[in-house]
């Protein structure tokens, strides 16, 4: 068998992470390159995942949220067969033949999903011709779970548990065009029959997840108009197009066919096989394009059973909607890239546990995805999470509606008397409406987030809000065409390092809706009118908001038991804060479907080693790290300063004019202007590692180079691990526990650089793996316990050694 040894490709991008401080940015400089057709991610190699490849072919590897695919050449074959386990188990688990499937008529394509980030997975592929190939060492991220979804969440939303697995008992069903109205899934002991019957058999008992593997496709109506706007010639013709309707007799039609009493409606339904039976439409003729009916859809024309103010009967359509209800624990997935839903969407009725991700949506005739509570007195209905989407405009052919307004669908998204909802990663494309929250001026609803997500040149609703308190950060806006930004009804709308670009009528507020801006850009037709600009992130403003009906929400957002605030550095306790001048530039390459790749930014994240990302600064009045004389025990930022060249001066002394300065986009400065002093900087994580592999990453810019200098050392008390410029020509060299000084590289160190530095532990085999930049040594026989932090310094032999820190990451 060839032997061949491979990094891992990896589609990834990076925003730069940005800390609790205010930043100084005013200005938005940074465009997409092209904001209708963004840039593809990029696939370089990611040094992180060094997998190593043995067998007879060599496939493609991409690691992405919580799974990978693999992709090689040969034919499709029923008898393929793929196995995967962690890499420390010896039991190999079989791929569902279903995730095997033919991407084109010379390559092969599996995704294995589900698994947990924690891990490092190895995977054996054995074809038609028992041709087989070992994947080792492949390495898997973890979701973004932050947001109110997640918030106080300890069981995970949808199918999945908070590690990206399964829950117990989970029914998995593989859903694809073809097999739409046929598949078959035990629920309850019973066979169910379809996909719509399938999901909305699920009750509140059972753990469903839908896998769809292509684009599900339904038929529309036949286009027809009765005029447009609210004029009278309109309403003249709904009234005489449904004049031969015996609108009672329908209803009870409506009522025998969806088992619920509508007698005491104020309106009359019209079902869909009425509609057709008296001749009133059709369905289009997509059947030959291939365009099949869904079976299980609500369509429905509404009549309202009294004369309104403007003297004729109102109506109004329901289209295409897959109505859930009374269900909970259900996942509704797309594999791969391809995965999408065609004029048809998804309304979930008083459900709980609600995961919607990676499909692209088009052409729905109603909402793309609703959310409905119950009412004022039943809001107990919650954790939805909408993430990493696609929503291009609706189309609604036959809109019978008084405002003649859903030729482009509904909504988007729209959620009513729901609570912890968070919306995040999703790509909006020319949606018309799209986040209607809270269907009336007094209707609740409450613990809504909005993150990294595109609204690309959409009309309006970004979000329409009434009574909510709604949280949205790291979200880009560019060319809103009609109100941007609604917030209503003593909702309180708090929005932070998002940018709005060329974005029509940004905020507007009406009664008593408050906004709070903190860190955001504008530029363009922008503007920030209506809406409480905030210096600094802990500041509050106050308004009427009680999103609940019972509990004060007018500062929510500075409160530990209503929101995810992380007190101690006054921020937001999130996985990923993001520079916001690097928003515009980034967001049209992570936001949506198919890419399946949000979550390499942690290239640039900083974390103290248990997951919780770090803020250097508090956003208040202090620009300084915790002074110590000693090395730190517990976890943070901390500096000493006042170390003469003759090592005998080892107490704090302000005097020398050293000091470590902690910067609001996130970056820590070492200052040195003493040549007599030199100066320390501590940086220690909470979590401390003792066994498996552990990646400890630095970016640093150097000011200046010393001729021999520990530049920064990864410490556990023990065996010390020094970073150094050696005494030999400042070539780049290490030194453990300050014995040997050991040059690698003939490459010198030079000033006014960037540079990237990591240092990999295998605790288990003691060795360890020290790169430069491009320059890459491994350390054998290193006995160390665990690192429990990075400590930087300044060189004492001369002055002007200052540097800067940009990241710092564990993994």
């Amino acid at each position: 068998m060839k032997k061949f040894k491979s990094l891992v490709m990896l589609s990834f991008v990076t925003l730069a992470l940005v800390s609790c401080g205010k930043s100084n940015s005013s200005n938005n400089e940074n465009k997409p390159v092209d904001p209708v057709n963004p840039v593809d991610p990029v696939n370089p190699v990611d040094p992180k995942d060094d997998v190593e490849i043995e067998g007879d072919f060599i496939p493609e590897v991409k690691a992405y949220d919580e799974g990978m695919s693999l992709v090689w050449e040969g034919k499709y074959s029923n008898a393929i067969k793929v196995e995967y386990k962690k890499n420390a188990d010896t039991t190999w688990t079989s791929v569902d033949k279903e995730l095997i499937r033919e991407k084109d008529s010379n390559h092969v394509r599996t995704d294995i999903i589900g698994l947990d980030s924690a891990y490092e997975y190895d995977v054996k592929i054995t074809d038609s011709n028992n041709k087989v190939v070992n994947v080792s060492k492949v390495n898997v991220y973890a979701q973004d779970r932050s947001g109110y979804a997640h918030f106080k969440n300890t069981t995970g939303v949808g199918a999945y548990t908070n590690d990206g697995t399964l829950k117990n008992g989970a029914i998995v069903v593989y859903v694809n065009n073809d097999n739409k109205n046929t598949v078959t899934a035990n629920i309850g002991g019973k066979t169910v029959t379809g996909l719509s019957k399938i999901i909305q058999s699920v009750g509140r008992n059972n753990v469903l997840d839908i896998r769809i593997l292509d684009d599900i496709q339904t038929q529309q109506w036949n286009k027809i108009t009765y005029g447009t706007g609210k004029t009278a010639g309109r309403m003249t013709n709904l009234d005489n197009a449904f004049t031969s309707v015996d609108w009672a007799q329908a209803s009870q039609n409506e009522a025998t066919k969806s088992g619920v009493n509508n007698s005491n409606s104020s309106s009359y339904k019209l079902c869909e096989e009425d509609i057709i039976s008296l001749n009133i439409n059709s369905m289009s003729n997509d059947i030959a394009k291939g365009i099949t009916h869904l079976d299980g859809l609500t369509n429905n024309v509404i009549k309202t059973k009294e004369l309104q103010k403007t003297g004729y009967y109102e109506y109004d359509s329901y289209f295409n909607e897959l109505d859930v209800k009374y269900c909970d624990n259900i996942t509704i997935e797309g594999v791969g890239e391809n995965a999408g839903i065609f004029q048809w969407g998804f309304c979930f009725n008083q459900c709980n546990s609600i995961e919607v991700k990676n499909l692209h949506f088009k052409g729905y005739t109603e909402d793309a995805i609703g959310i409905q509570g119950g009412s004022n007195t039943n809001l107990d209905f919650h954790n939805y999470w909408i993430h990493n989407n696609t929503f291009d405009s609706g189309s609604n052919n036959w809109d019978v509606s008084y405002e003649n307004d859903k030729n482009e669908g509904d909504g988007s998204t729209d959620f009513k008397y729901a609570h912890n909802v968070t919306m995040s990663y999703n790509r909006y494309n020319g949606c018309h409406k799209t986040a209607l929250i809270g269907p009336g001026d007094t209707a609740l609803q409450y613990n809504i987030t909005f993150h990294h997500n595109y609204y690309n040149q959409c009309g309006s609703r970004l979000p329409f809000t009434r009574q909510s308190n709604i949280h949205a950060y790291n979200n880009y806006y560019y060319g809103s065409t009609g109100t941007n930004t609604q917030i209503n009804n003593n909702a309180y709308f708090f929005v932070e390092n998002s940018v709005f670009d060329n974005a029509n009528k940004t905020f507007t507020t009406s009664a008593g809706g408050a906004i709070k801006s903190y860190n955001n850009l504008f530029s363009g037709k922008s503007s920030s009118a209506n809406s409480t600009v905030v210096e600094y992130r802990a500041n509050t403003i106050v308004n009427s908001c009680m999103a609940d009906g019972k509990t004060d929400m007018s500062k929510f957002d500075t409160d530990e038991n209503l929101f995810y605030y992380d007190s101690e550095h006054q921020c937001s306790n999130v996985m990923y804060m993001h520079d916001v001048d690097k928003v515009a530039e980034e967001l049209p390459k992570l936001a949506g479907s198919g890419l399946l790749n949000t979550l390499m930014l942690t290239k640039t994240s900083r974390y103290y080693g248990d997951g919780k990302t770090t803020d250097v600064v508090d956003d208040t009045n202090t620009t300084e790290a915790v002074k110590t004389n000693d090395v730190p025990t517990s976890a943070g930022i901390y500096y000493k300063v006042g170390t003469k060249v003759d090592a005998t001066e080892t107490s704090l002394d302000a005097s020398a004019a050293n000091s470590v300065t902690c910067y609001a986009d996130g970056k820590i400065q070492i200052k040195d202007t003493s040549a007599d002093y030199t100066t320390h900087c501590f940086y220690m994580f909470d979590n401390v590692y003792n066994s498996g592999t552990h990646k400890y990453s630095v970016e640093l810019e150097l000011t200046g180079i010393g001729s021999k200098w520990n530049i920064l050392s990864f410490i556990d008390g023990a065996s010390n691990f020094a970073v150094r410029s050696a005494s030999d020509e400042k070539k780049y060299s290490y030194m453990i526990d300050g014995t040997t000084e050991n040059v690698i590289s003939t490459t010198k160190w030079s000033s006014s650089t960037k540079y990237n530095i990591s240092l990999t532990v295998n605790y288990d085999n003691n060795t360890a793996v020290l790169k430069i930049g491009d320059v890459s040594y491994t350390v054998n026989n290193y006995d160390i316990t665990g690192i429990k932090g990075i400590m930087f310094m300044t060189a004492k032999t001369a002055a002007d050694r200052s540097f800067i820190i940009n990241s710092i990451t564990v993994e």
